[in-house]
């Protein structure tokens, strides 16, 4: 064999480079085409789960702006300017269509400061208002309301700006509930604060249940001229005058009950009974067996009251003097004040 043929031997043909070349790229060919299907898949796959991950758009607000401020089917309504300075009341007014003519001001005593709208008529919420009254305040006095229910004076002074407070007094020529003053008294400045002054609900707490000093003894049952009486207070009736004490400090109103001398004296037995406060008599009579009547007497103001028994027969028997059911009358707090036995 020639070199010539021995090296064409040796050598590789074309066919067989193209075959090499061939076997060497068809793994990477391989791999390639995984590559792209993968990413295809991938794609699918992410195309159909992101836009479900994705923030929804936020929608878009509309406001809608009505023609007229205020207006309510056609019609305005009135705005609440109670509170406001005069100036921005009528502009508040103007921006719900009510225009300057027809507004109108009063002045009304009141303790608010100048210039700003006490009260309207009519009232926030009316619809088409042919006028708008707007009250402005102005200095004014205390209003005389004796004689008149809690609830009107109540009314009267919250309307001016009134803070109202309430003490109760009894007094028995006014049923509960009646205004007996005020303070600061009428036709004062206005203030702040007017404590209203009226008669209390009473309450009865029986004489014999009060503290006293002196020969009269409180009793749970007895009688004159034939009529069970309890809880009452009896005097011995002695030839030299006897004198009991209760201290009513003031607070008591009505004492009322039926004097006699008790069924059990003497017969012939009589006595002079003298109810006095402070000294200035409030009752007197002269007291005989078989006999009895009732009592009522006014004891406001009272600070000493006193009974005073003097025997009139000069027997020698048993003469007392009762006060049957005696109570005394006035507002629940001041009776409390008084000492009981």
């Amino acid at each position: 064999m020639s070199d010539e043929a021995a090296a064409r031997a040796s050598s590789p043909g074309k066919n067989g480079r193209s075959r090499e070349f061939v076997r060497g790229i068809a793994p990477i060919g391989i791999v390639g085409l995984g590559g792209l299907l993968l990413g295809l898949a991938l794609g699918l796959i992410l195309g159909a789960v992101i836009p479900g991950l994705r923030e929804a758009p936020t929608p878009t607000q509309v406001t809608v702006v009505p023609r007229s401020l205020g207006a309510l089917g056609g019609e305005t309504v009135v705005p609440d300017v109670r509170g406001l300075a005069e100036k921005d009341a009528r502009q508040a007014l103007a921006d719900h269509g009510i225009g300057a003519d027809l507004v109108d001001i009063v002045w009304v005593p009141h303790v608010s400061p100048d210039g700003y709208v006490v009260a309207q008529d009519p009232i926030s919420g009316a619809r088409s208002p042919r006028k708008v009254t707007l009250s402005l305040p102005e200095a004014g006095s205390v209003p005389d309301l004796a004689g008149r229910s809690e609830e009107h004076a109540r009314e009267t002074l919250i309307a001016m700006g009134v803070q109202v407070e309430f003490r109760r007094r009894y007094d028995r020529a006014a049923d509960p509930g009646i205004v007996l003053g005020t303070d600061p008294a009428p036709g004062a400045a206005l203030t702040d604060t007017v404590t209203v002054v009226a008669a209390a609900t009473p309450q009865t707490l029986f004489l014999a249940d009060i503290k006293s000093a002196g020969t009269c003894r409180r009793v749970a049952s007895s009688q004159t001229n034939g009529a069970q009486a309890s809880t009452s207070v009896t005097c011995p009736a002695r030839v030299v005058a006897d004198e009991s004490v209760w201290l009513f400090n003031r607070r008591a109103g009505k004492l009322s009950g039926t004097v006699g001398i008790e069924d059990h004296s003497d017969p012939g037995a009589s006595a002079r009974l003298v109810i006095a406060g402070d000294g200035r008599e409030l009752f007197a009579a002269n007291l005989r067996y078989g006999a009895s009547q009732f009592v009522e007497v006014d004891a406001t103001d009272v600070l000493r009251l006193t009974l005073t028994v003097t025997r009139l027969d000069g027997g020698r028997g048993t003469a007392v003097v009762l006060f049957g059911d005696a109570a005394v009358t006035g507002s629940v707090d001041d009776l409390a004040t008084l000492e009981r036995r």
